[in-house]
């Protein structure tokens, strides 16, 4: 009798402890598997980014947020509170105009993004909830490998006054193999050499390049600046189909887009 009362009272226990154990809550997803990656749309209630128009979010660790809606570059601010995420009601953005389906996505996204109350990070794909828990769309990291890839560039930092445009009709690419090599062109010559990146930062070696001449207005100045640009650079995002290279004092060095 006494080891019957004794073996029902462990399993008592047993089913009391079970049961806690499944009463307690789930911890709140962390802010740090949210901050500071590059998000890329994937789905939004269902409707997939309108190809060759990327939509990306990052939420930088000082609490602002930036991204591209797919057509314009947006801005503004977010907080975390335990699972909570509240986005600013104001995303201050830039007014081009593009394809209708694009700006119909790009309206779209910037309403979920305020209607956000909750976000959940599994797997490296980010889910965004509204107040009710229900999904709003999903994110995927974008990856910052930069090795065999190819890239257009768009613009370089002249050494001079600004960021500028390449010449039209003097094409500068750059592709990134996997053995740590370069090339490429400046708009004229190939461009050889090394990098090493990782973990947002980036350097070059001595970038070598033919030696043809090329008599179109500016191409050879161009060339100069590019490679200059380059052996500048310190750190690296990407994001969408750009990438972007800044010095170590912040300044844009190189900007390019997938080709």
């Amino acid at each position: 009798m006494a080891k019957a009362l004794w073996t029902t009272a462990v399993v008592a226990m047993s089913l009391l402890l079970a049961s806690c154990a499944s009463a307690t809550p789930a911890a709140p997803p962390s802010s740090g598997d949210l901050v500071g990656v590059t998000w890329l749309l994937e789905n939004l209630a269902g409707e997939a980014p309108v190809d060759g128009s990327p939509v990306t979010v990052h939420f930088a660790d000082d609490g602002a947020l930036f991204g591209s809606g797919g057509c314009n570059r947006f801005s503004g601010t977010y907080e975390i509170d335990g699972g909570t995420l509240t986005v600013g009601d104001a995303l201050p953005s830039t007014m081009m105009a593009c394809a209708d389906d694009v700006m119909a996505l790009e309206s779209a996204f910037f309403t979920a993004l305020t209607s956000a109350r909750g976000f959940a990070v599994e797997d490296e794909t980010l889910t965004l909830n509204d107040e009710s828990g229900a999904a709003l769309g999903t994110l995927a990291a974008q990856s910052q490998d930069l090795a065999d890839t190819t890239w257009n560039i768009t613009a370089y930092n002249d050494g001079v006054s600004a960021v500028v445009s390449v010449l039209e009709g003097a094409e500068a690419n750059l592709t990134f193999a996997d053995d740590g090599t370069i090339s490429g062109t400046g708009g004229c010559n190939r461009v050889l050499g090394s990098y090493t990146a990782g973990d947002g930062t980036i350097s070059f070696g001595i970038l070598a390049s033919t030696q043809m001449f090329c008599g179109a207005d500016g191409v050879m100045d161009q060339e100069a600046a590019v490679i200059a640009a380059l052996e500048s650079a310190a750190t690296f995002s990407i994001e969408g189909d750009m990438l972007e290279m800044r010095t170590a004092d912040d300044a844009i060095a190189v900007q390019l887009t997938r080709a």
